[in-house]
């Protein structure tokens, strides 16, 4: 089991690794952001203490200031990742934006990432401190997080991509993380498809760092077997970059890693089946089912 601290601090490292994705978050909030000068919005992280001299500390998951071509500060926004119901949190929420208001006289928007459908519907309830102040987060729940459809729409949009992968994996119920194994699938690897880098490797450790047993089994395959090795050949050494059959031939590779992985017997027939079907909607299909399937009618039904 993957230990709970993980999968709140996997999307925190995201943001810290690319903190512009923020803005994409807030774009999935509605909320819409603009210098005075209608410049392009910068992006700082700033330390995510929001403390007063008090023997109890409060530590934000993540905070960042919004800042116009004149380096003016227009917004600060908090990031919260939240696992379960708490009490204890609307209050600690409510303080974390009075603390940024006293402290940058801009407007705040507080986050809430909840990791599951049960703590987004607990989270989004409005919480009543008095007659004078009704506070209520903004949440982001896994159905605020767009489906990822494809390889080329993780690539398109990568690190909002992987954040949606991570919200994805933390579902409780087996049917849900069944239902997320093909768009897990793409986002891990639309992150191979990237040039080899350091970013690169944090994004596929933490998606595979997550993952339920038997989808991390797929992925550990997918990075350790040759038929892996193949696949960085393809994505990464320039030799077919940018060629969409080689893009195709890698994604047939993946779905024979798996079915091998599975314990099916992989004919010439499967393979040349898996190549002609390779960038398409029932490629995806099969790809979905194979992580499941117990024969190989199943993962090949139309």
């Amino acid at each position: 089991m993957t230990p709970p601290s993980l999968f709140h601090e996997a999307p925190i490292e995201v943001l810290r690794r690319q903190p512009r994705t923020i803005l994409e978050l807030l774009r999935l909030a509605g909320q819409v952001v603009s210098s005075k000068d209608a410049s392009p919005i910068g992006v700082e992280i700033l330390d995510s203490s929001l403390n007063e001299p008090q023997p109890k500390a409060l530590q934000a998951d993540f905070v960042v200031r919004l800042f116009g071509r004149d380096g003016e500060t227009v917004q600060t926004v908090i990031l919260e990742v939240q696992s379960a119901h708490d009490p204890d949190k609307p209050a600690t929420w409510l303080h974390y934006v009075t603390r940024l208001v006293a402290t940058h006289r801009v407007p705040v928007t507080l986050i809430v990432i909840a990791l599951g459908n049960g703590v987004a519907r607990w989270a989004r309830k409005p919480t009543s401190f008095g007659p004078n102040l009704r506070f209520t987060p903004i949440v982001l729940g896994p159905r605020d997080f767009p489906e990822i459809a494809s390889i080329e729409d993780a690539i398109r949009n990568r690190d909002l991509a992987v954040l949606t992968a991570l919200v994805r994996l933390a579902a409780k119920s087996k049917r849900a993380l069944a239902a997320a194994d093909a768009e897990i699938m793409r986002v891990f690897q639309a992150t191979m498809r990237a040039r080899a880098s350091e970013l690169q490797t944090v994004y596929a450790s933490l998606i595979e760092g997550v993952a339920r047993p038997a989808l991390r089994a797929t992925l550990r395959t997918l990075l350790e077997d040759e038929g892996m090795g193949a696949l960085e050949m393809i994505f990464e050494n320039g030799k077919l970059e940018g060629k969409a059959e080689g893009k195709l031939e890698g994604e047939a590779r993946a779905l024979l890693v798996i079915l091998r992985r599975r314990g099916f017997e992989v004919s010439t027939a499967v393979e040349e089946r898996v190549r002609a079907t390779a960038g398409t909607d029932a490629f995806d299909r099969f790809i979905a089912r194979a992580l499941e399937a117990k024969t190989l009618d199943e993962v090949f039904a139309e």
